[in-house]
């Protein structure tokens, strides 16, 4: 059986919404892909009933494609607001505790 190789997924979530977004195959993220997707979340909470779009606060890494200047103009554009998390953190992002956790309980 061959090993199932490496899948690439950014997980977007809410009170109310789960956003799954895989990359294709030989993908690479930058900043490009990664304001894609950005972009996709923006226009998902603008046809979404609940969500507020002048309070979206966003945790997300602090290096490569996610600290770029076109990221960061993208995001001040939709006029969200980037949770600091440090570099290096002993502390867990909340998703490493929301998403995988129950994600290892199942397997």
């Amino acid at each position: 059986m061959l090993p199932a190789g490496k899948i690439n997924v950014t997980v977007l979530w809410d009170k109310k919404v789960f956003s799954p977004y895989f990359l294709t195959k030989g993908t690479t993220v930058n900043s490009d892909c990664y304001i894609g997707t950005l972009k996709s979340l923006n226009a998902h909470l603008q046809v979404c009933p609940t969500s507020k779009l002048s309070e979206v606060l966003l945790i997300h890494g602090n290096t490569g494609p996610y600290a770029n200047v076109c990221t960061t103009e993208a995001i001040t554009n939709f006029g969200w607001i980037v949770l600091p998390h440090p570099l290096y953190s002993p502390d867990p992002a909340s998703s490493d505790y929301h998403l995988f956790g129950p994600l290892k309980k199942s397997m």
